[in-house]
């Protein structure tokens, strides 16, 4: 059993007055049973405003990954009994290891608890918050791919968020093998996209002497068409349009930044393919903040003729206003119409990001247009989406594959079928009508 490391929690979190304690119980240790596949539709809901966990994986040997976690102090309910004097929170985080999507045999299974203490009720009003941020140890046996599922859980407010990710040791060549922290907080970064010259420290398990290429990828990818047309995505273009060398230094990491737009992928020589990516899209993504971040997702619920009006216009932001007091017929309309639409794109981002922005994605057009699907089954190399009940004919049905490429392993690609043409339109049309398109 490994415990969590109490001092490295603190450390971490930089906070003064007050503390995180954690316990760590191993409740199933190379356990197999076999688990019914779930209905995992929760995964792409997020619990605004509570809970919503952040991971990422590390490989720091063969025989061991760890896992960083973020939780957000402001997304946690505190609760404060009688006679005592701080305000409480309580995280369990319950996480297994499976073989795959597909056997579901449990391989491993832990429960970390955490503790977290404060002055008044309304914790993220203290000035002195931070996240809380640690990590915990798992040590998969074989160098191979596994699926780790974790449950986090907002105890006072009994809420559950549920995440998977890939824990992969069957390379050298993957992305889990580097380490990436922020150069300024010395903070593990838990996402791919970074700031305009937000400098980060890269580290590698493994250096062997190697010292790394960064080849620079300046794309502009189309949007994703509708499900229903007949569409071959074209090839990708895998020149970069630079490339320049990365020093590691003797602790095997080096220093780096993202100085344009576009995105950075690290590689150990020349032959490599897969191994880390970067990427900038804007200073404020996942959110929207510009006229053109909220014109271009307009484009699947608008004509040829009035997204060239609307991207045209000398006053973006009055063109955007006029467009959704033009379906919404009010004020109070429109404003809901705006809020349901581009929260949905915002969430397309986070969720289905992969070497292009998340809205832009198969999953990201039918995720904005349709909204979240009512059922999600997931496999290692598919998702099948269905809108409605199950065995109803009525309901519709999107499935995705998983698309091998090496900057990404979160690019899905639609199975398109004239099928869905009327049902695409209906829900198109719904929007244009003034109403959030939405099935229960």
């Amino acid at each position: 059993m490994n415990p969590v490391n109490f001092e490295k929690i603190i450390r971490f979190r930089r906070v003064k007055p007050f503390w995180v304690i954690l316990f760590f119980f191993l409740i199933i240790s190379c356990t197999v049973s076999k688990i019914k596949q779930p209905n995992l539709y929760k995964i792409y809901r997020r619990n605004v405003p509570f809970l919503n966990p952040e991971f990422v994986v590390h490989n720091e040997t063969d025989s061991s990954s760890r896992v960083y976690f973020g939780i957000k102090t402001k997304e946690l309910l505190y609760s404060k009994k009688e006679n005592e004097e701080n305000f409480v929170a309580k995280v369990m985080i319950q996480y297994r290891i499976y073989e795959s999507f597909e056997s579901r045999e449990i391989v491993d299974s832990s429960t970390i608890c955490l503790t977290d203490f404060c002055r008044e009720k309304d914790c993220s009003s203290q000035a002195e918050r931070t996240d809380l941020i640690g990590d915990f140890l798992l040590k998969p046996v074989k160098l191979k791919k596994y699926l780790l599922e974790i449950n986090s859980t907002d105890v006072y407010r009994n809420q559950v968020t549920t995440k998977f990710l890939n824990v992969d040791k069957s390379s050298p060549n993957v992305s889990q093998n580097f380490f990436v922290k922020s150069a300024q907080t010395g903070l593990p970064l838990f996402k791919k996209h970074l700031g305009l010259n937000e400098k980060v420290i890269v580290k590698y398990n493994n250096s062997a002497g190697k010292n790394f290429l960064c080849r620079y990828y300046n794309r502009e990818f189309p949007i994703a068409p509708p499900p229903f047309s007949a569409f071959e995505p074209a090839p990708m273009d895998f020149q970069p349009d630079s490339i320049f060398p990365l020093i590691l230094s003797t602790d095997s990491s080096f220093a780096f930044e993202l100085a344009k737009k576009g995105f950075y992928h690290i590689v150990a020589d020349s032959s490599s393919k897969k191994v880390l990516s970067l990427f900038y899209f804007n200073e404020t993504f996942p959110d929207l903040s510009s006229a053109q971040d909220l014109i271009a997702p307009l484009r699947y619920i608008t004509s040829k003729k009035e997204f060239s009006v609307i991207d045209g216009a000398e006053n973006k932001k009055e063109a955007i206003d006029k467009f959704w007091l033009g379906i919404g017929s009010s004020p109070e309309r429109a404003k809901e119409l705006i809020r349901q639409f581009y929260t949905r794109v915002q969430d397309a981002n986070r969720f289905f990001t992969s070497f292009m922005e998340g809205w832009k994605t198969d999953r990201g057009m039918i995720y904005i247009v349709f909204g979240p699907p009512n059922v999600v089954y997931k496999s290692s190399e598919s998702e099948s989406w269905l809108y409605g009940e199950e065995n109803n004919f009525m309901s519709i049905c999107f499935n995705f594959s998983l698309a091998i490429n090496p900057f990404s392993d979160n690019d899905f690609i639609l199975e398109r079928s004239p099928i869905f043409k009327t049902n695409y339109y209906k829900a198109v049309d719904t929007w244009r009508e003034g109403r959030v398109f939405t099935i229960n």
